[in-house]
């Protein structure tokens, strides 16, 4: 169905319309306590917290924040104000560059990257691959949903291990 998404007076809503057409609100404050304690029960090790542009930034920085880990913007061409490192990747309708601080990630770290939409796949393997080039041991991979029929949640979890999503879609 379609999503928009709708500020209440102290919370943020996701308004989606299911088969009947009524519109069904899901509190993100709560689903942010959800990631949280998703992450907290995994006992993901990790240093540093990815988030891929631009609607990932929506979960990766109150998740970073919530966890005290630093915070590592992967953002398209040209948005970064230092020198970065990039990585071109394939999306289903084209062809697309995701960029990292050349310093904001070092050898040794072990990254979460954490993204809202795992379909084909494409940002996110380049984003963790990128990660990976800069000196990242180890990479975990997490999103808000994922399209499983489009293969890229197991793409992902081939050369990453398990990717952790909380809505199939």
């Amino acid at each position: 169905g379609k999503m928009a998404y709708e500020m209440g007076l102290n919370n943020w809503y996701i308004i989606s319309k299911n088969a009947e057409e009524k519109k069904t609100r899901t509190n993100l404050k709560k689903l942010g306590c959800l990631f949280e304690a998703f992450l907290g029960a995994l006992f993901l090790d990790f240093n540093r917290v990815v988030g891929v542009e631009s609607r990932g930034f929506f979960w990766s920085g109150p998740i970073a924040y919530a966890l005290s880990k630093s915070f590592v913007l992967a953002r398209k061409p040209g948005k970064l104000p230092r020198k970065a490192a990039e990585k071109f990747f394939y999306l289903e309708y084209g062809t697309n560059t995701v960029h990292i601080h050349e310093d904001a990630i070092s050898k040794g770290d072990k990254v979460l990257v954490v993204d809202d939409l795992i379909a084909t796949g494409g940002t996110a393997m380049a984003t963790a691959e990128l990660c990976q080039e800069l000196g990242a041991s180890e990479v975990h991979i997490i999103a808000l949903i994922d399209l499983p029929k489009l293969g890229g949640s197991k793409k992902l979890a081939d050369k990453f291990g398990e990717v952790i999503t909380l809505i199939d879609y």
